[in-house]
């Protein structure tokens, strides 16, 4: 993916802009919108830690989608000028 977002920074003139600079944006939005860390983390595709973690809690797609979509749509707001 590295090369695409390279290439869609450099057609909206942002030299300075790095792929890494939209994982923070949507984790920072994400977190704004009250989502919690756990399942900002595993939107971001990061490991959990800790035995109980790893081997008991999971984090049920549904949750993941809904909060994918909430962030989504207060990405598009902001996009909009809301």
């Amino acid at each position: 993916m590295k090369k695409p977002i390279e290439r869609l920074f450099l057609a909206a003139e942002l030299a300075d802009a790095r792929s890494h600079d939209l994982r923070r944006t949507f984790a920072s939005i994400t977190a704004e919108s009250g989502i919690a860390d756990p399942v900002i983390a595993a939107l971001l595709g990061h490991a959990t830690r800790g035995v109980l973690r790893r081997h008991y809690v999971v984090t049920p797609n549904a949750t993941l989608i809904d909060a994918a979509s909430s962030v989504s749509a207060t990405i598009a707001r902001l996009l909009d000028g809301d």
